[in-house]
C-alpha cells in the first residue's frame, strides 16, 4: 500500500508540472486591464481549461476530443485575453506523445490552425502572439515525440530483461535436471544391478556374497546422497582425476576392463564439472544399454585445431543394434554446446564419444 501511494503522489506531481506554464495566462491579467464583465469569462475559461487538461490525462481514449476542445477554447477567448496562447502549449506535448505519428501531425496541424485563427481575431501584437504560441507549441510537440521514444525503448528493454531472466531460470532448471539425471542415473543403475545380483545370490543361498552386494548397495546409496548434495551446492571435494578413478572403479566392480589415460586436465572448473558429468552419463549408458566388456577413457591436449584445446574420448566395445538419442545423450551435447565446444558420437563397433573444448579466453 505505501508503495502504491507514493506512485500515485509522484504521478499527480508530474501531471501537475505543466500547469505552471498556464500561469502565463493568469499573469496576462496584470498587463491587460479587464472590466468586471470580462473577468467572468476570463477566469471561467481557465476553469474549463483545467477540466480539459485533467480529462486529457486521465481519459486517454478521448484525448483528441479534449485537445480539439482546448484549441477551440483558445480561439474563443483570444479576443478577450492576449495571453490565451499559454493555454495551448501543453497540447503540443500531447500531440507528439499520445498519438501515432500520423495522428500526431494531424493534431499539430489543427492546433496551429487554431493559433492562426486566434491571431486573426487579435487587433494588435499579432506577431508577438504567433511567436509566443507557435514556438513553445512546436517545441513541446518535438519533446513529446522524444519522450515517447524513450519510454518505448525503456519498455522494450524491460521486456527483453524479463525474457532474459525467464530464459535464465529455464536454463537453470534444465541444468539442474541434467545434473540430477547424470548424478543419480549412474548410481541408480549400479544399485539396480547390484540389488538384482544380491537377489540371485540369495536364491542360490550364497549368503556371504549376497551380504557383500547389499553392503555395496548401502555404500552406493550413501555415496549417491553425498553426490546429490555436492551437485546442489555446486561443490566438489574430489579432484578431476579422483572422480574419474571413482567411476572407473564402479565399472570394474561390474566386471568391465577399464583403461584410463589422463594426459591432460581441464583448464577451467566449469569444464571439469561438465566433463565429469559427461563421463558419468557415458558410464551409466555402458552399464544400462550395452553389453560392453571394455571401456577406454582418455584426455589429451590438442594443438591442431584453433577451437579445440582439450579432448575427451570415451569408447566401449558394446554391441549396439538400435540406437536412439535419449535425454542422457542430449544432456551431454547441451553441456558441450554451452561451453562452445564440439560433441561427436559414433556407434561403429561400440559407442565412441569425442568431446573437444576450446582454450580459455585470455584477457
Amino acid at each position: 500500500m505505501p508503495d502504491n501511494t507514493d506512485k500515485d503522489k509522484n504521478h499527480i506531481w508530474w501531471v501537475s508540472i505543466p500547469l505552471f506554464y498556464s500561469a502565463f495566462y493568469l499573469l496576462g491579467y496584470l498587463f491587460q486591464p479587464l472590466t468586471d464583465k470580462q473577468l467572468v469569462p476570463y477566469f471561467l475559461a481557465y476553469v474549463i481549461f483545467l477540466g480539459l487538461y485533467f480529462a486529457a490525462h486521465y481519459h486517454r481514449g478521448y484525448t483528441h476530443y479534449y485537445l480539439i476542445a482546448n484549441g477551440l477554447l483558445v480561439v474563443a477567448i483570444s479576443p478577450l485575453a492576449f495571453s490565451s496562447y499559454a493555454l495551448l502549449w501543453h497540447t503540443g506535448f500531447f500531440a507528439g506523445n499520445a498519438f501515432s505519428p500520423v495522428r500526431g501531425r494531424l493534431m499539430l496541424a489543427f492546433l496551429i490552425s487554431c493559433v492562426l485563427l486566434a491571431a486573426s481575431l487579435i487587433h494588435s501584437n499579432v506577431n508577438a502572439f504567433l511567436l509566443s504560441a507557435l514556438l513553445p507549441l512546436v517545441s513541446l510537440y518535438v519533446l513529446g515525440i522524444v519522450v515517447k521514444r524513450i519510454n518505448t525503448e525503456q519498455k522494450i528493454k524491460a521486456q527483453k530483461d524479463q525474457q532474459i531472466e525467464t530464459l535464465a531460470k529455464i536454463a537453470e532448471r534444465e541444468r539442474i535436471a541434467r545434473d540430477m539425471h547424470d548424478v543419480l542415473g549412474h548410481s541408480l543403475t549400479s544399485i539396480t544391478l547390484k540389488a538384482q545380483l544380491a537377489e540371485k545370490l540369495c536364491q542360490q543361498q550364497q549368503w556371504q556374497a549376497a551380504e557383500k552386494e547389499i553392503k555395496e548397495v548401502h555404500s552406493l546409496c550413501r555415496s549417491s546422497l553425498n553426490d546429490l548434495r555436492q551437485a546442489i551446492d555446486q561443490q566438489k571435494h574430489l579432484s578431476f582425476n579422483e572422480q574419474l578413478e571413482k567411476l572407473c572403479g564402479q565399472l570394474r566392480d561390474h566386471g568391465l576392463l577399464v583403461e584410463l589415460k589422463l594426459q591432460a586436465l581441464p583448464a577451467l572448473a566449469e569444464h571439469e564439472s561438465a566433463l565429469v558429468l559427461i563421463c558419468t552419463e557415458a558410464c551409466t549408458n555402458v552399464l544400462r544399454h550395452s553389453a560392453a566388456t571394455k571401456v577406454q577413457i582418455t584426455t589429451q591436449q590438442n594443438s591442431t585445431k584453433n577451437n579445440c584445446d582439450f579432448v575427451l574420448s570415451i569408447s566401449d566395445n558394446g554391441d549396439i543394434k538400435h540406437f536412439s538419442e535419449g535425454n542422457g545423450i542430449r544432456g551431454m551435447r547441451e553441456r558441450v554446446q554451452a561451453l562452445k565446444g564440439e560433441f561427436k558420437l559414433t556407434t561403429d563397433s561400440g559407442m565412441h564419444i569425442h568431446v573437444c573444448l576450446p582454450a580459455p579466453k585470455t584477457s
